[in-house]
């Protein structure tokens, strides 16, 4: 195993040992490169945020909040701020508990613990 892959946590001894001469080698390679050769990740871009669906996910975050306080949850445990965003995307009507379970981030279970107050702060 090459001495200078012995203090990478991440790097299982097995590895380092098969593979350690060829790594450093490929790290040796790509850090002569110039900065023009190294390879670019292209990122998606962003979406633009719809104010009215922001008001909507800071109305349900309110909700989850109180919810996830009465049975004694972290809010994220409770319901994800994506899964907030899908329920504030879809805009159910207010009586349509149906309309909840037709979103496929939100859970059963989730839909059962706060799901009438989720349908409440998007009427």
């Amino acid at each position: 195993m090459p001495a200078d892959l012995v203090g990478i946590a991440a790097l299982p001894p097995s590895l380092a040992t098969r593979h350690g001469a060829a790594l450093l080698d490929g790290a040796h390679r790509a850090l002569a490169l110039p900065e023009s050769e190294l390879p670019h990740v292209e990122r998606a871009p962003r979406q633009a945020r719809d104010p009215a669906v922001e008001a909507r996910v800071e109305r349900l975050k309110a909700v989850r909040n109180r919810a996830a306080a009465e049975l004694g949850l972290d809010p994220g445990v409770l319901c994800g701020r994506s899964t907030l965003e899908a329920v504030a995307r879809a805009q159910p009507p207010p009586s349509d508990r149906a309309g909840l379970a037709r979103i496929g981030e939100l859970r059963r279970w989730q839909i059962e613990a706060f799901g009438d107050a989720l349908l409440a702060a998007l009427g």
